[in-house]
């Protein structure tokens, strides 16, 4: 099902190479269309039970490109419309910069395009919500406080989407990522420990999402990634922002979790064995064929680490798709990985996406190769 294409970028180990590095606004825009172009390939190569099925999968990924196309041209057009507002011009530059790290961390750090779709619809929502409030207000001596407040809140998630984007693969948390498989525990039982030594109570899941984001900084920051300051998020940032900020926090958790438990080749030959037949296969077959390949790395493995090792950090390469993985990093994030995920009557392909970091360094390289 083409999953040894020589033709794609593949995801593959963290090394210092595999780190982002931030593309501006027409480099973004050549990255996304290799991504999709990519993507395109991948998904051409995978069996569909029909042309329906084939089609949808395509429009997704188009509607990925399409997304970010839309967010770069909204920033371009804020910065443009209020270039000679003296009150409003810095604000629009905020936002502008807030959208170049939204879409650098949506391409380099989300492989799987399924993925995205959800990431890109939480990031669009906040930038429209922010756009619409900049529009609107009235700068007089009655709402200075309106305008302060909204330039901070997209200076803010400008900053904090710039250092999620810096902590992606960081070698800084290798010590930690270590010690946490050493432990054996499950992705719950670390976010609990740190929710009980917060002293928050009650279950993960019915948390208020700043004291969800509140846990997950606090893993990071003892990981030794860093912090973004999560009290400043409680009074500035509005839903929308508080969302996106969540779920990148709870994804590179999620990373530091997960990235000392590694998949052997094995694991994924059993994965693209069952899943490579016309239609593909049910989510909980390809699960049990990755859980009984006998060659996950000395690692009491769960379904769940499976399902979300599939669709974010791949098995060796390869990705799991469908149309449940959208939900299921929602479900993820903000049970604190705790309940399961029902995955009853789901079907998957198994593909390999593309390397959004490889691709963004290739842009780089091109256009500031390095002087002889």
């Amino acid at each position: 099902m083409g999953c040894s294409s020589a033709s794609l970028h593949m995801h593959t180990s963290h090394t210092q190479m595999d780190r982002v590095v931030i593309l501006n606004d027409g480099q973004l825009r050549k990255l996304a269309l290799m991504i999709y172009r990519t993507e395109e390939d991948a998904i051409y190569s995978i069996k569909f039970g029909s042309e329906n099925e084939l089609a949808k999968y395509l429009a997704d990924s188009r509607s990925n490109y399409e997304s970010v196309l839309g967010l770069l041209d909204a920033g371009s057009e804020v910065k443009r419309k209020y270039q000679d507002d003296k009150v409003k011009a810095p604000i629009a530059d905020n936002i502008n910069s807030y959208i170049v790290y939204c879409v650098n961390n949506a391409l380099q750090t989300i492989p799987n395009y399924l993925v995205r779709i959800k990431y890109l619809e939480k990031i669009n929502e906040h930038i429209q919500s922010l756009i619409k409030d900049l529009d609107e207000v009235r700068p007089t001596a009655w709402n200075n406080d309106d305008v302060e407040r909204l330039g901070i809140e997209a200076a803010k998630c400008g900053d904090a989407m710039l250092k999620f984007t810096k902590m992606y693969k960081s070698s800084l948390s290798h010590d930690y990522s270590t010690w946490v498989k050493s432990t054996g525990m499950e992705f719950h039982e670390l976010v609990e420990s740190y929710q009980v030594e917060m002293g928050l109570k009650g279950a993960f899941e019915e948390l208020e999402d700043v004291q969800k984001l509140k846990v997950y900084d606090r893993i990071l920051q003892v990981s030794g990634l860093g912090s973004i300051e999560v009290d400043d998020v409680k009074t500035i940032i509005r839903g929308a922002g508080k969302l996106v900020l969540l779920y990148k926090a709870g994804t590179l958790v999620w990373d530091v979790f997960s990235v000392e438990h590694g998949f052997q080749i094995a694991t994924r030959d059993a994965v693209v064995d069952v899943a490579s037949y016309v239609g593909g296969a049910l989510v909980g077959r390809v699960v049990t064929a990755a859980l009984t390949s006998g060659a996950l790395e000395g690692i009491e493995a769960s379904a769940m680490f499976v399902l979300l090792a599939g669709t974010m950090s791949s098995i060796i390469g390869s990705f799991l798709i469908g149309a449940f993985v959208g939900c299921l990093l929602d479900f993820f994030i903000n049970s604190g990985g705790k309940d399961t995920f029902s995955t009853d009557g789901h079907v998957c392909y198994v593909a390999p996406m593309p390397d959004g970091v490889s691709l963004a360094r290739q842009i780089a390289y091109e256009d500031n190769p390095p002087k002889p």
